[in-house]
């Protein structure tokens, strides 16, 4: 093999290389996407009033207690916590104006009478209504909500326990 015809196979061997090296790949984008769903999570602690005294005490003095709720919401939602009437409200009670009562254990027929409160000074009922939840912060942390319960002074009920259940519920 003659010297042009070694330098004619290197350089179409050379020209061949190339060409498939800066030859047009084609292409295409995909597209990633993710969305986050406005999602909370909750739990409630037991709100255990104790002894009431009715002929005591509590004759003049109302029982009060608290409990926390807990809840965490993703970053940027707006949400709410709504309690609702609980399983033995009294009739006339509503969304807005709540009127709970825990019934006798020995199912009876007796109740006793209770509030939940989003105050100390116990001002602002907590419903499960428009105007009377409370405006949960929503920054991917846990964050503890006090409930303030009241049973009020002067009930006369059965020596028993009395009991109820109120589901606090996320709203957003």
């Amino acid at each position: 093999m003659n010297r042009f015809a070694k330098a004619f196979l290197i350089t179409l061997a050379v020209m061949l290389a190339a060409t498939t090296m800066f030859a047009v790949q084609p292409k295409a984008n995909i597209s990633v996407t993710a969305n986050i769903s406005p999602n909370c999570l909750i739990s409630a602690n037991t709100l255990a009033f104790g002894n009431y005294d009715e002929l005591g005490v509590n004759s003049t003095t109302d029982l009060a207690q608290t409990t926390t709720i807990t809840v965490q919401c993703v970053d940027e939602m707006t949400a709410s916590v709504s309690l609702d009437q609980g399983l033995y409200p009294k009739s006339g009670s509503s969304h807005d104006t709540p009127q709970r009562q825990m019934q006798c254990t020995d199912l009876d027929g007796s109740f006793l009478a209770y509030f939940l409160y989003q105050d100390a000074n116990h001002q602002q009922v907590w419903g499960d209504g428009q105007n009377n939840t409370e405006t949960v912060t929503a920054d991917n942390l846990p964050h503890n909500y006090t409930v303030y319960g009241v049973v009020p002074h002067g009930q006369m009920g059965e020596a028993e326990s009395y009991a109820d259940t109120v589901v606090a519920t996320v709203l957003y």
